[in-house]
């Protein structure tokens, strides 16, 4: 399950909230590089250890799915909108939100179409019932935390989102 946590720089000092990723507890603080003018997000065990200090890189808020079908070992995701994103590569995008929940997760995906991607899925999850948003996530713990375990800035929302 998602945790989404909104960001609000407080007048004075840090913005801090707790996360669990893999597991364990944590304590996230955002702190700001007056020479990097930027955020940074640092990640801090439960005994005070930096486990993480990584710049912040915001994700794109999620395209909405109009339709995603399991046919032949294979998942076909129509997005309402066209991605953008150049037909014939291939890239590591999410999908989240989409009933069953089998559909759900990170794969590696075809672009086929300008609003069209296909993955490789083995068995069949069912017709979907509901539909959800596929997301290009820069997940800013994943060098050093276990899939599946993520923590994601939306810029636009100004929101972290910290799952599963």
């Amino acid at each position: 399950m998602t945790t989404f946590v909104p960001f609000s720089q407080p007048a004075a000092g840090n913005f801090q909230f707790n996360a669990t990723l893999n597991g364990a507890q944590y304590r996230c603080v955002v702190t700001w590089n007056v020479f990097g003018q930027r955020y940074y997000l640092n990640v801090y065990g439960l005994d005070g250890t930096l486990m993480v200090s990584e710049g912040m890189s915001g994700s794109p808020t999620g395209f909405q799915i109009e339709a995603i079908t399991w046919n032949a070992a294979a998942v076909t995701v129509k997005t309402s909108v066209p991605h953008g994103y150049k037909i014939g590569s291939m890239i590591s995008l999410s999908i989240d939100g989409v009933a069953p929940s089998a559909y759900n997760g990170r794969y590696e995906m075809i672009v086929t179409g300008p609003s069209m991607l296909t993955f490789p899925l083995a068995s069949n999850p069912g017709p979907a019932t509901v539909f959800g948003t596929l997301s290009y996530d820069v997940n800013l713990v994943g060098a050093y935390f276990a899939p599946p375990t993520s923590l994601v800035f939306r810029q636009q929302s100004q929101q972290f989102e910290i799952g599963p």
